[in-house]
């Protein structure tokens, strides 16, 4: 089974947030309008120099819209891989380690944070739209001193892949007719 694009924001980047040591923590939400299984995570990106590697994490979110609790997903985009060093950018994936159900209706956030070199001449850049976002499930946001920010008039570069979520009526099939090898 293939990957399916769900959500996504990948039209109207005008505009570079570089993430370095000013900002340990910047992502963006995300309302799913179908349940599945979320496999990976597409960012638009570029490099400067040599910064280090970011780990990409995928949220529950509270009732603010804030990432909350555990991780559901976690993945990594090396920043050697990152061949892009300037804008626009290119799409870059992170495939997480293992898939986590998404509900409909439900917002999560992608949450970015950083390992290794990071100083203002070393660094990542998340490509945005600063100036027409129109991603009605989400923002952009950003951690600072332990709290959160919403940039409700700004959307990160992303689309978010899955596959189809089983659902009840198949597991129940698939446990009580299960195929025998020939």
């Amino acid at each position: 089974m293939s990957d399916t694009l769900y959500e996504s924001y990948n039209t109207g980047d005008d505009f570079d947030i570089a993430l370095n040591n000013d900002a340990r923590k910047w992502g963006q939400t995300f309302t799913p309008s179908n349940a599945h299984d979320i496999t990976s995570v597409k960012l638009k990106l570029f490099k400067t120099n040599s910064p280090g590697d970011m780990t990409v994490e995928i949220y529950a979110t509270d009732g603010s819209g804030h990432p909350t609790g555990a991780a559901l997903a976690s993945g990594t985009i090396a920043a050697a891989d990152i061949s892009s060093t300037s804008s626009p950018g290119d799409w870059y994936e992170c495939t997480f380690g293992s898939s986590a159900l998404l509900s409909a209706s439900t917002k999560y956030g992608i949450v970015l944070s950083t390992s290794g070199t990071w100083d203002a001449t070393n660094f990542i850049v998340w490509r945005e739209d600063g100036s027409s976002a129109t991603y009605s499930g989400g923002n952009y946001m950003y951690l600072d001193t332990g709290t959160w920010y919403d940039g409700p008039n700004d959307d990160f570069m992303f689309e978010e892949y899955g596959t189809a979520a089983a659902t009840p009526s198949e597991n129940v099939i698939a446990k009580s007719f299960p195929l025998k090898g020939v």
